[in-house]
């Protein structure tokens, strides 16, 4: 069989636990499914371990397989055990209608990954080699780091997904069933469920300090709380049953108060503020003084301290040199292995509280999570891979030094025994949707603190002056980096920006922006001139036509005078005057009747008579043009 199985058996898993509400009931189903996929009629125990993890890709502890056969499958008739060997009987059913579910859970895995190969071509520039694919998609589900980068791109197929009928559903019901298989790996005794056995020490780190106080977001601090009242269930718990303990290193407390102080020195002397600091953000919004600084830290700590949370106090960890993980080898191993800068000392940071960690824990790491002791919760990338590390973590399902608050949420709430039934109300970090939110918000900061480092560096070196520098925060500042606000949209808004040159891509647009206004202003001045000219050139017709319009009535008012004067003379003449007399009478008339017609009221009438006539055509002209 295919050794791609696990994501359809898993889903598989959550289905049939549905149903039987038992997790013996569900591995003995996988056992009888074995035995007739690979017609097994007769094996061992340690043959039946190696069959599961062949067909199914389960890798599950042989105590437990063990026990299934022992009481279920024997118990009920359906194997015979003889000298080590377990033999099919009469009794066992080889119609089981699992064959047909596992065949449905499979299709509805390809139907998954089909939709998840379309979206990357559509998204994605990358070439797409599906077997990869496939196995990024079972690392991002099991919460293993992906080393090439699909990540993103699966939680944004994801968000993009949410709303298509049914998709949610099918995706978390593998995510579940993976929470029961990782569950049942880690715990070879599964009739210890229900009862946490030992004492454990959880140190937080800084972020989860800030989301149990609710600066990190909605989505951050549900996330706590959930995991919380977990811890709160767990020792409440009476009798022989352990306890979970919440507390914070000494390098936690002053990265703290680091933070704080930098606060204050946002709010006295008007500094930036990381756009990706959302904790920072929520801090000195509101604040104008020191004093309000202070007073957000006084209740910082009010509510830390209510919850139970509190800082450890002072050991001697180096009393036990065989439990100090910070050899100089080890050392220079990770920074190899995480390309580290002379100076950078995070590395040597993290090391020294993985060795509070081991003392704490006597250096017994490979034993269940309720008996280990001590773990270091954080959400720092960096933190968590040099837990996984080569030089730091054994892989003999040893539990590392440091996890994340998912892993630890699904573990008690196994430890727990708290099921999946239908009407439960499962934590919300177990939802993909819910995961895919923040693995994208979580890049999608990393990329943004990265640009805002680089954007300040160029700044003080020159590079980029004080006014591109703001305009550049403003824009990173817009970003919706809060998983509170990661639609899809804004999914595919950060994936843009996780895979481009934030600053080189806004100097750019910038200059190309700048380019295109000084060209439109150009190009509007010609254009008014064009306008202008053209608007001349159409009025001269018109203020000619006026003109001749005028001059025209001018004459022709003249004329009249003159045959006026005319016939007036003519009227006026006797037979018995003299030429003489008649011109020393008619000259004056005539004049006078002329400049009759040169008077201002007259020129007056014919003007306002031409201008109308014009006004008239002007607008005749200006509809035909709109048309």
């Amino acid at each position: 069989m295919s050794n791609k199985n696990l994501l359809a058996s898993a889903a598989l898993f959550r289905a049939l636990y549905d149903n039987n509400k038992d997790i013996y009931d569900v591995i003995s189903e996988f056992l009888r499914a074995y035995i007739l996929f690979n017609s097994k009629w007769a094996f061992n125990v340690s043959e039946c371990v190696g069959g599961l993890k062949e067909t199914f890709e389960f890798e599950l502890p042989e105590a437990v397989v063990s026990t299934c056969l022992r009481k279920r499958l024997k118990g009920s008739g359906e194997l015979i055990l003889d000298k080590g060997t377990y033999s099919v009987t009469d009794k066992f059913n080889k119609q089981n209608p699992i064959q047909a579910d596992y065949q449905l859970s499979k299709s509805d895995y390809r139907d998954i990954i089909g939709k998840l190969i379309e979206h990357l071509k559509i998204h994605s520039s990358q070439v797409i080699e599906q077997s990869k694919l496939e196995d990024a998609f079972k690392k991002y589900l099991l919460n293993e780091k992906i080393t090439n980068d699909y990540s993103a791109h699966i939680a944004q197929f994801l968000i993009a997904n949410q709303n298509n009928p049914g998709f949610k559903e099918k995706v978390n019901r593998i995510e579940e069933g993976l929470i029961l298989y990782a569950g049942i790996k880690s715990t070879p005794d599964l009739a210890t469920l229900g009862s946490w056995r030992g004492n454990l020490l959880v140190f937080l780190d800084t972020e989860h300090l800030f989301s149990a106080a609710g600066l990190n977001g909605e989505l951050y601090k549900k996330i706590f709380d959930e995991f919380h009242n977990l811890v709160r269930e767990v020792n409440a718990k009476r009798g022989r049953n352990g306890r979970i303990t919440l507390k914070f290193l000494e390098e936690t407390d002053n990265e703290v108060h680091n933070f704080f102080h930098a606060a204050e020195k946002i709010v006295e002397q008007g500094r930036k503020i990381d756009p990706s600091k959302t904790a920072m953000i929520a801090i000195t919004n509101g604040c104008r003084w020191k004093s309000d600084i202070v007073e957000k830290k006084r209740n910082f700590e009010r509510d830390i301290e209510r919850l139970g949370i509190s800082i450890e106090e002072k050991h001697d960890y180096y009393k036990n040199v065989e439990c100090n993980v910070e050899s100089s080898d080890t050392l220079l191993r990770l920074k190899k292995v995480f390309h580290a800068e002379n100076g950078d000392d995070r590395i040597a940071e993290v090391l020294k509280i993985f060795t509070k960690i081991n003392v704490l824990r006597g250096g017994e790491s490979e034993v269940p999570l309720d008996l280990v002791g001590s773990i270091f919760l954080t959400e720092n990338g960096r933190t968590k891979s040099i837990a996984f590390s080569e030089p730091v973590y054994s892989n003999n399902g040893a539990i590392p030094f440091a996890t994340d608050i998912e892993f630890l949420t699904e573990r008690i709430w196994f430890k727990l025994n708290k099921g999946f039934g239908k009407d439960g109300d499962l934590p919300i970090s177990f939802d993909v949707i819910t995961k895919a939110k923040l693995v994208l918000s979580s890049q999608l900061n990393r990329s943004v603190s990265d640009t805002y480092r680089d954007l300040n560096k160029k700044y003080e070196s020159g590079e980029i002056d004080k006014e591109n520098a703001a305009s550049l925060v403003a824009e990173l500042r817009s970003r919706p980096n809060s998983p509170d606000d990661m639609s899809e949209l804004a999914a595919e808004q950060s994936i843009a920006f996780i895979e481009n040159d934030f600053m080189e891509r806004s100097q750019r647009e910038k200059a190309l922006l700048e380019q295109k206004a000084k060209d439109g202003e150009v190009a509007i001045r010609e254009l008014k001139n064009i306008k202008y000219r053209s608007h001349k050139d159409s009025l001269r017709p018109l203020k000619r036509n006026t003109r001749i319009l005028y001059f025209g009535l001018t004459l022709i008012f003249s004329i009249a005078i003159a045959i006026a004067s005319f016939l007036i003379i003519n009227y006026l003449y006797a037979d018995n005057d003299t030429v003489l007399s008649v011109l020393l009478s008619v000259i004056p008339l005539f004049l006078t009747m002329f400049s009759f017609s040169k008077i201002h009221f007259m020129n007056k009438m014919l003007w306002r008579f031409c201008v109308s006539r014009y006004r008239s055509s002007l607008n005749k002209a200006l509809q035909r043009t709109s048309r």
